[in-house]
């Protein structure tokens, strides 16, 4: 992955055309690659991988969870219309369901991060219009800090097809 190392680096998520420069992940993988992934699931803060489209992102993130059975509580931020299996916290339905959406309310994002906030994993389906949202800008404003990249795994998945 020449030319990527900012993204070991990043104290903030890198922006969304930064995520073109990674190379894609396909199955079958080797025993390093698996190695690779694993301490990439394990390791606190943001994590980047890309994939072919949101089908086999949510296979190998899914197929990964699985394997570790480390994480309680897991969360995921996308704008897709595909439904999450129900042991996945969808944060963005929360958020737009419950009113947290709304700018201009009193507490904004402030009291979903206070009140809701206790997942242990996160992984983002990284696409041009969830990037481009202002919600989505302030909510990595409130994860940085609180410095809650600090204390669980991100991964930010990529995809090759959006």
């Amino acid at each position: 992955m020449n030319g990527t190392d900012f993204l070991n680096q990043s104290s903030a998520i890198v922006p969304i055309e930064s995520l073109s420069l990674l190379d894609p992940i396909k199955e079958p993988f080797s025993e390093n690659e698996i190695l690779a992934l694993q301490e990439k699931f394990l390791r606190n803060g943001f994590q980047y991988i890309k994939v072919q489209d949101c089908k086999a992102g949510r296979s190998i993130v899914q197929r990964f969870l699985d394997s570790l059975a480390v994480y309680h509580d897991i969360a995921c931020i996308s704008l897709s219309d595909n439904p999450l299996p129900k042991y996945i916290t969808d944060i963005y339905y929360e958020l737009a369901n419950c009113g947290y959406l709304d700018p201009f309310g009193q507490h904004y994002l402030d009291d979903y991060f206070i009140e809701h906030f206790y997942f242990d994993f996160i992984w983002i389906e990284a696409t041009q219009k969830l990037f481009s949202s202002t919600w989505f800008q302030d909510f990595e404003d409130k994860i940085l800090s609180f410095k809650i990249d600090e204390h669980i795994p991100f991964i930010i998945v990529s995809y090759e097809k959006e």
